[in-house]
């Protein structure tokens, strides 16, 4: 197995593991820390559900890439380059949003939620990792011929 699939897979169950523990700290969090009262507010109980799974669904992507599956390779395709497309609408949102006050959007909401900020962007960067990694022609190749 090429080390680019290798680490495509590893940053795949990161972002699964980042879904999961945003899943944690919006459900179970609020009883320990006052912290994570507001970010739960944002999150509606079916949206914990929904966190869940998109983690464990992340989970599945990573083990059929070690595996060396061909559906693993595509649907990771698919999911990270339509997740990726979402976190760059969003970024470019609340870049260029302004609240009523003429506060960039990013300032206000990094400055009310430090953690879920630096968690958030963890996640971008592997999930934008795994993209990368796949897309090398190695692993191109991998997927191409089988394992």
């Amino acid at each position: 197995m090429p080390r680019s699939v290798r680490i495509g897979s590893i940053l795949i169950a990161m972002f699964g593991a980042g879904l999961w523990l945003e899943a944690l700290w919006a459900g179970a969090g609020p009883r320990w820390f006052a912290a994570s009262r507001s970010w739960a507010a944002l999150h509606p109980p079916m949206a914990l559900r929904g966190l869940i799974a998109s983690g464990l669904g992340f989970f599945v992507l990573a083990w059929g890439l070690r595996k060396g599956y061909r559906w693993a390779w595509f649907t990771a395709m698919t999911w990270t380059i339509a997740w990726a497309g979402l976190v760059i609408a969003l970024l470019g949102i609340f870049l260029l949003g302004r609240t009523s006050e003429g506060e960039i959007l990013i300032v206000r909401f990094m400055r009310a939620y430090p953690l879920e900020s630096l968690a958030g962007g963890g996640s971008a960067a592997a999930l934008l990792g795994s993209l990368a990694y796949l897309c090398r022609k190695d692993a191109r190749a991998y997927f191409r011929s089988g394992p």
